[in-house]
């Protein structure tokens, strides 16, 4: 996306300039050539670094060694970042150097805003000699310390561990040396007494920075927007666009044909049938509009052409099952016994038979978006997000950003069911179809934390998540009794004025009251024991299996 932006500015202003910085790149010239720039590399730094191994012979040890570790620091009233590859560890390790008498604070894409706000704060006052953090500080954050310690030098990625890159390690070492504080950083490196290969983040080779349009999801995004904007508006033009390519440059081959094809062969894109140029579809503009990949919404429009009646429930599960969907909430082998029972309480048209399709998803995806829709449907349920959290071994942010991701979603899956929806015959006014309004009622639910009847309130223009929750508190549970419901009960709520309530009450009578909810629609989903009665626990077998 930041190639394909720098690309289509520099198309539109010829004499723009860049100025790039990195303290990590292995292509330095290669990237000032694609910009037709200057590279320029200076090595020096205001605070020298020196850098060190700490061995351990097993992972029991280094608990204790990284206390060792910050203990000298602190007591020379220095301060220590440490960088581990989790969010719980963060939060484990923190709590086993407090048990220590040592006072430390965590840090990770997990905690609310304000945290993340207070616990920087408290660390930059010196109130906190040590922070265990993951990725979230390795760049873009000022919070420099004496002591950067790398007490994992191992990242987990797509499903398997793998080494940090010396890009990742040189990043979150650079935190190390505070300017006009200290005349040295020290960057110590956790690494298993038999790594022998642990010293070579020292050197600093760097790896270089690859083109993302070799991901085919991608390059179709880029290629669909270069349409929309007009820029590439036939096959020659787009030829052109992506032939000064960083990706090109790096002799990346770029399947222009093939994305074309299958994006007409989709109905995401078209031909003008006067002039013959590229033109984006009404499919193709919901992707642009809600900034999703092009393959997401063929696999809303898919989903919804396969799905008899889809419930709550199994909106939800096809929006996880996207790509789009963000955050991933992994599953637990431990986890399976409560995913069971909460699924066994969901209403599915899909689920509920005996071989689903899981909307094209399986395995680990499958789970995870089994996972977020059972979330979803907790948070609607209560609108408290620490408690769900809590419930489903996750965080309160990651619940505030699906939602974030979820609105999104389901706008787009709104917007593709529009499409579906026949044509009404001549004369007669098209009207929403009952699948169209359980989406938008589900959407209100999810970003007003809402049950159905409640969420139904929102439809009422000046009605939101906080007045509807109050209508509630006081008796009024839909738009049925919103409706019938008296100026002056309304009036009594407080901070409302007669000619207010009497709209929201005019309003509630002629709103179409068939907001279609999924009380009855499919059935609970029937689960089947994977395995038969071995004699031993079955989440056990299925973890040494894995």
């Amino acid at each position: 996306r930041l190639e394909g932006a720098i690309s289509r500015l520099r198309r539109l202003n010829p004499f723009v300039r860049f100025l790039g910085l990195s303290a990590t790149l292995g292509n330095r010239g290669e990237l000032a050539d694609w910009l037709e720039g200057v590279e320029f590399a200076c090595d020096w730094r205001p605070v020298p670094l020196r850098w060190r191994l700490s061995r351990f012979r097993k992972a029991q040890e280094k608990p204790d060694l990284l206390c060792r570790e910050v203990a000298g620091v602190r007591d020379a009233g220095g301060q220590s970042l440490v960088f581990v590859q989790s969010r719980r560890r963060s939060e484990a390790l923190a709590a086993h150097l407090c048990a220590q008498g040592i006072t430390a604070g965590f840090h990770h894409a997990g905690l609310q805003h304000s945290r993340r706000r207070s616990v920087e704060d408290a660390f930059r006052a010196n109130r906190t000699p040590v922070l265990v953090a993951t990725a979230t500080l390795e760049m873009g954050l000022n919070l420099p310390a004496r002591q950067v310690v790398l007490y994992d030098l191992q990242g987990y990625d797509d499903g398997e561990f793998s080494p940090l890159a010396t890009n990742t390690v040189w990043q979150r070492a650079g935190r190390a040396g505070r300017p006009g504080l200290d005349d040295q950083g020290e960057v110590v490196l956790f690494a298993p007494s038999w790594d022998k290969q642990a010293d070579r983040y020292e050197r600093g080779r760097f790896e270089q920075i690859k083109s993302g349009l070799g991901n085919r999801a991608s390059f179709d995004e880029q290629v669909l927007i270069e349409i929309q904007t007009g820029m590439g508006r036939s096959k020659v033009q787009l030829e052109r666009i992506f032939e000064t390519s960083l990706a090109k440059q790096q002799k990346l081959a770029l399947p222009l044909d093939r994305s074309i094809e299958d994006m007409t062969d989709a109905g995401i894109v078209d031909l003008h049938p006067e002039t013959g140029d590229f033109r984006v579809t009404p499919l193709g503009r919901i992707a642009i509009r809600q900034m999703l990949r092009p393959a997401t919404v063929l696999h809303i429009q898919k989903s919804l052409r396969a799905t008899l009646d889809p419930t709550f429930f199994d909106l939800l599960v096809l929006a996880a099952t996207s790509e789009d969907c963000e955050p991933r909430l992994t599953v637990d082998f431990e986890e399976l016994e409560n995913l069971a029972d909460n699924l066994s309480g969901q209403r599915s048209c899909v689920f509920s038979s005996a071989k689903p399709d899981g909307f094209g998803a399986g395995g680990k995806q499958l789970l995870s978006a089994l996972k977020t829709a059972a979330v979803m449907m907790d948070w609607t349920s209560s609108g408290d997000a620490e408690s769900v959290a809590e419930e489903w071994n996750c965080y309160p942010f990651e619940i505030v950003r699906l939602c974030e991701s979820m609105d999104r979603l389901l706008t787009a899956v709104a917007s593709v069911q529009r499409l579906l929806d026949p044509e009404p015959d001549e004369g007669e006014e098209k009207t929403k179809s009952p699948l169209l309004r359980r989406v938008e009622l589900l959407r209100q639910m999810v970003i007003n934390g809402l049950g159905p009847d409640a969420a139904s309130l929102t439809c009422i223009e000046g009605i939101g998540a906080k007045w509807a929750r109050k209508l509630v508190q006081n008796g009024i549970n839909s738009l049925d009794e919103l409706a019938s419901a008296t100026t002056k009960q309304l009036i009594q709520l407080g901070k409302l004025k007669e000619k207010r309530a009497d709209k929201w009450i005019r309003a509630a009578r002629i709103t179409d009251k068939t907001m279609v909810t999924d009380s009855d629609a499919g059935q609970f989903i029937a689960l089947h024991p994977s395995y038969s009665d071995l004699g031993i626990d079955p989440y056990r077998l299925r973890r040494a299996m894995e």
